[in-house]
């Protein structure tokens, strides 16, 4: 949930560890500050939204972004469990996908769903669909410039 100052928290479930540390990496290059917690599978993903170990209590993500193709149980199991839990069932959802054909499939299957991004994730894209979606957006932090 969005901490006191209004920073909206992200769930990033993405196996493979390049995407995940690229889209990390992005987010700092645009100076955002909202907190990203990555999950590399179903697993620790739901273990995050439970508070189950290893993490400490659970947590309601302000805004998900999910890969579908997740080892072991795939990104559709997560998405289910969003969908059908009132605590996160409007829980806005932006699904990675590996390329355009890709996202046609997907957006064929009219997966419960707020957007598509084609990975690696273009960072105005994402942000535009970000700011389309009611009450979030991205916070940027301002760094004083030397002359």
């Amino acid at each position: 949930m969005a901490d006191s100052a209004g920073r909206i928290e992200i769930l990033l479930v993405q196996d493979d560890p390049a995407d995940a540390l690229l889209l990390s990496d992005d987010l700092g290059i645009h100076k955002v500050v909202n907190k990203v917690q990555v999950a590399h599978d179903v697993t620790t993903a739901l273990a995050y939204l439970m508070g189950t170990a290893p993490f400490i209590r659970p947590a309601v993500p302000d805004l998900v972004l999910l890969d579908l193709n997740l080892p072991g149980r795939n990104g559709r199991v997560l998405l289910e469990r969003l969908r059908a839990d009132p605590i996160t069932v409007a829980i806005p959802v932006i699904l990675l996908v590996d390329s355009p054909a890709a996202e046609q499939i997907v957006r064929a299957q009219f997966l419960p769903v707020q957007g598509y991004v084609v990975k690696p994730v273009d960072f105005d894209r994402l942000a535009l669909i970000v700011r389309s979606l009611d009450g979030l957006g991205f916070q940027f932090v301002r760094t004083s410039c030397g002359a």
